[in-house]
């Protein structure tokens, strides 16, 4: 025997594996072969690199028996670092690179030298139906709704419809809440209406007052400034009846009768159940008070 292997290389006795094994005086070993190394190649010292020709691919023998890392791959060089959206280039750490999850957000699954990420929750089209709603379930898996009905809407924990809150009426208008409704209405015409029982009162416009004092006079004193277009009325209720007085520099009109320009003039009634609607003629501070309607007799001063 010549201690040749069947192809006739005396050097290496892998070589009819079509193993080409360069052997250096430094007691580590070149290997260049068509395959990967895998872990039966264990005859090699610790240090013994290992190039595969048809993939590009080089690695090295880390420990014995057997134990090949690979570091360099493909003709575009080695992966060194992987860069995320944020935190810039991150390195390996002794070989490996974790890719992990979020709890109840992101899974990531290793198998057969892949990793899979994948969503947590409901999130394919066969777990829900088409426009249907994601809720979020706190530290849980999001939740996936069914399709909504036409004016549906999302309800609180407890269940119940919403609800208006605190409504407050203003002048005329009156309200009446419902199920999913607010009816809004005119009310006394649009007036909000005043029983006055008391002897005085600063008149406000938009508002009917009735007088109601029995048998003393109840004395009303214009507004101080009101806009043009504004509406008073007052009802004569009792024995007593009403006077009108003014502020400075209004004046009262109907027709050709006016009253005195100023505090001293004014408008009463002459009987119980006399009644007058005043439109603001001239707003502002200088207004002038025009008589739109009247029941009854008149007195101008």
């Amino acid at each position: 025997m010549t201690g040749k292997n069947p192809l006739g290389n005396s050097r290496e006795p892998q070589s009819y594996e079509g193993l080409n094994v360069v052997v250096p005086t430094a007691g580590w070993q070149l290997i260049k072969s068509t395959r990967n190394p895998t872990s039966n190649d264990k005859k090699y010292p610790v240090g013994s690199l290992w190039i595969n020709t048809s993939n590009n691919t080089c690695w090295i023998l880390t420990s014995a028996p057997g134990n090949w890392s690979e570091f360099a791959a493909s003709v575009a060089g080695a992966i060194i670092s992987i860069t995320g959206d944020t935190g810039g280039a991150e390195l390996p750490s002794s070989g490996n690179f974790n890719i992990l999850g979020t709890a109840n957000q992101i899974a990531v699954t290793g198998s057969a030298a892949t990793q899979t990420l994948s969503l947590i929750g409901p999130y394919t089209p066969a777990t829900y139906t088409a426009h249907g709603v994601l809720l979020g379930e706190g530290t849980s898996s999001i939740a996936a709704t069914a399709a909504g009905t036409n004016g549906q809407v999302f309800l609180g924990s407890t269940g119940a419809d919403p609800a208006f809150g605190t409504l407050t009426t203003s002048t005329g208008l009156a309200f009446t809440t419902g199920a999913h409704s607010l009816a809004l209405n005119v009310a006394t015409g649009g007036f909000a209406v005043v029983d006055q029982t008391s002897s005085s009162a600063t008149l406000a416009v938009q508002t009917m007052y009735v007088t109601d004092n029995g048998s003393t006079l109840v004395t009303y004193t214009l507004p101080a400034t009101a806009p043009q277009g504004s509406v008073i009325k007052v009802v004569g209720s009792s024995a007593g009846g009403w006077k009108i007085a003014q502020n400075a520099n209004q004046k009262i009109k109907l027709g050709s009768n006016v009253s005195t320009t100023g505090t001293g003039g004014s408008v009463s009634s002459t009987n119980a159940n006399d009644c007058v609607e005043l439109i603001a003629s001239v707003g502002g501070a200088s207004t002038t008070w025009t008589v739109a309607s009247y029941s009854g007799s008149l007195t101008f001063v």
